[in-house]
């Protein structure tokens, strides 16, 4: 919430799933998402990190649902 709200009130930028996160200010057109062009954007990678043998708190599981349900590219993660 604050990162949008960042984002509509200056000329900032943030890094976000797009899809996700701001899916209802994208179609409403507060905001746009953009695709960097840059290589290293090409070659990211996510991480979700998490103390060995310790259960996912309720929101982190959550999370993760969400993030393989959404993004193709974690589909088989």
């Amino acid at each position: 919430m604050g990162l949008k709200r960042f984002v509509r009130n200056t000329d900032g930028v943030t890094f976000v799933g797009a899809g996700v996160a701001a899916a209802a200010e994208i179609a409403a057109g507060q905001l746009v998402a953009l695709t960097p062009a840059h290589p290293l954007c090409q070659t990211a990678q996510v991480r979700l990190i998490v103390r060995q043998h310790r259960p996912l708190p309720v929101a982190a599981h959550a999370l993760l649902g969400e993030i393989q349900r959404r993004f193709s590219v974690f589909e088989s993660a």
